[in-house]
């Protein structure tokens, strides 16, 4: 009876505290179900449109671990994929007009991490993320693919109530944004806000 008592008195106890767990599940790809010749037929692509920060203090080591995270990305794409990229810091720079498929993985990583280290950060750039945020997403929206942007900063921006209020007027909101915020002086508050009004995580 003793024992019963404890035993009830823990579960009471576990009961009464907090607890937390978070898990995203991600399904397989069709080249590991029916073969990667059969995959690129079905035409089941992603679109993943990134949005790096360069202003100045995302210089040294920061942007050499941004270009290297980039080009692993895209190393584990499959070929039916899609990428874009836009650059900005007070002005912004895109690397093609519109998205490109990811027909070799190796040799598009290279590309891109080659570019983007020509066109590293300023010493004196600043953090103006709404203008390519917008150019983004209406190429997103209009995107037969699923659709993700990749938003990178390190910084804070004054306008974060136009641009949540910009994702939100989006037509189809169809879109998916994924935030990486990064050092101590990122807003991670609109970050967290921009993942959860676009159904993305941070």
């Amino acid at each position: 009876t003793q024992q019963m008592t404890d035993d009830s008195k823990d579960v009471e106890e576990t009961r009464t505290q907090d607890h937390s767990l978070c898990v995203f599940l991600t399904p397989p790809s069709h080249a590991h179900i029916v073969g990667e010749s059969a995959a690129d037929k079905l035409g089941n692509g992603r679109l993943f449109y990134f949005v790096i920060d360069r202003s100045g203090s995302m210089r040294g080591a920061v942007w050499t671990q941004t270009v290297r995270g980039v080009g692993d990305f895209i190393k584990n794409l499959h070929r039916n994929d899609e990428i874009n990229i836009c650059l900005f810091d007070h002005e912004y720079l895109m690397w093609k007009e519109t998205a490109i498929a990811v027909n070799d993985q190796v040799s598009t990583a290279q590309s891109v991490m080659q570019w983007m280290r020509r066109n590293g950060p300023d010493e004196f750039g600043g953090t103006a993320m709404m203008t390519p945020m917008r150019m983004a997403l209406q190429q997103l929206e209009q995107s037969q693919l699923m659709s993700y942007m990749v938003l990178v900063t390190d910084g804070s921006v004054e306008d974060e109530q136009a641009i949540c209020s910009m994702v939100q007027q989006t037509q189809n909101r169809k879109t998916r944004i994924l935030t990486l915020g990064i050092g101590m002086y990122c807003n991670l508050y609109f970050l967290r806000a921009l993942a959860k009004m676009s159904r993305g995580f941070t």
